[in-house]
């Protein structure tokens, strides 16, 4: 890790700058960081600082998960729950951090049973990493101290309760709801309402609020969501996928009501960019719609900003050569899977190369091993 007031990227071949719009395209040109923003983009030989010869590399700005689910993060790499000690966890959240950060993700959001969690900070940790309470019964006590909430009620008058004791509350909101295909229907059934339906009836879908799923939403629903104003929906491909349920959330639609759409991994892959490119494939084939473009996937990148505590991180580089890139295929980023950054540059002028990240690997090789008794990583 090495620190200076500002690093150039000189001669990068390409640089990505994506936003909730889209994307631009700028071809060798020098990019500058530092003082928690970019500086400069195109000739920048008027700044001193570290110089990172960018020749062989596509740079973009560093990425966001807005949705790691802690138990699926533990089902995918073999590690039980249920004898976590506190000392353990620490070394799950850890896990976490290193994982995303090697994925070029820096900025992560994570729904966890344990309240243990809220009070866990990784030492030196690169990445922002934003905890919250979790709430399953209308019963539990909200706590002031967590700045989100993850509402896992899905009994009607006790989502009512729930809601509207976090009505006031200066918190965000984390809505799970409709991944299984019986959901919605269960609810109707006791309440003679759609679930979105039934928010929106009661004065409910609150404008702080962000759901996450919606895989089995009506064209209805939809447009009671565009009518409340609220923070929008993130989808989770590859959970939606493993489920197997058959729904997914109709994305271009979503979108086209002025609804923000993000992308997140809910723990179960660690690349957030190949979660871009199984949205993309998962709508076009499950609705058989081609509207969804490479331009909305990387305005999707640029959405999970907005749910971040800050709007810059870093940039992220990835060697052309190595990873056998191409330069005039925009797609190529997100096709190959779970591909490793070579270097990420923070905002404050400290980065990461690809000597640290291997380090890192080998690191999380072995606290992995002391959590599940042998490593998962090569």
């Amino acid at each position: 890790m090495k620190y200076k007031m500002f690093v150039r990227i000189k001669d990068l071949k390409v640089f990505i700058n994506y936003n909730p719009e889209g994307f631009t395209v700028k071809e060798n040109v020098d990019v500058v960081i530092g003082s928690n923003k970019i500086v400069c983009i195109g000739d920048c030989k008027d700044y001193d600082g570290e110089i990172i010869d960018g020749r062989d590399f596509i740079g973009l700005p560093a990425f966001s998960d807005p949705y790691i689910v802690l138990e699926d993060f533990l089902e995918c790499h073999g590690i039980s729950s249920d004898t976590l000690s506190r000392k353990d966890l620490e070394k799950v959240v850890k896990v976490i951090a290193y994982t995303k950060l090697i994925r070029g993700v820096v900025d992560i959001v994570i729904d966890s049973p344990f309240m243990e969690l809220s009070k866990i900070s990784i030492e030196k940790a690169p990445a922002t990493i934003t905890l919250g309470q979790r709430i399953s019964s209308s019963l539990q006590k909200v706590y002031d101290q967590t700045p989100l909430c993850f509402v896992h009620v899905t009994e009607p008058n006790g989502l009512v309760d729930v809601l509207a004791n976090l009505r006031n509350l200066d918190k965000r909101i984390y809505m799970p709801l409709l991944l299984k295909r019986s959901e919605p229907f269960i609810f109707k059934k006791r309440t003679g309402l759609w679930p979105i339906e039934y928010l929106y009836k009661n004065n409910l879908l609150l404008k702080n609020m962000v759901f996450v799923y919606l895989d089995w939403i009506s064209s209805m629903d939809i447009e009671y969501l565009s009518k409340s104003g609220t923070l929008g929906v993130i989808v989770a491909p590859t959970k939606s996928l493993l489920r197997t349920e058959g729904g997914f959330t109709p994305i271009y639609e979503i979108m086209t009501r002025g609804i923000r759409v993000y992308i997140g991994t809910s723990g179960f892959s660690e690349g957030i960019l190949n979660e871009l490119w199984i949205a993309y494939l998962f709508y076009r084939y499950n609705y058989w719609d081609q509207r969804l473009t490479i331009k909305h996937l990387y305005g999707f990148l640029g959405n999970n900003k907005f749910l971040s505590t800050k709007r810059f991180h870093g940039i992220v580089l990835y060697n052309i050569k190595n990873n056998l890139l191409y330069t005039r295929d925009y797609t190529i980023l997100l096709k190959k899977k779970d591909i490793e950054a070579d270097y990420i540059i923070f905002d404050t002028g400290e980065f990461f190369n690809k000597e640290d990240i291997v380090k890192t690997k080998h690191e999380l090789c072995d606290i992995l091993e002391s959590l599940i008794g042998e490593p998962k990583y090569a």
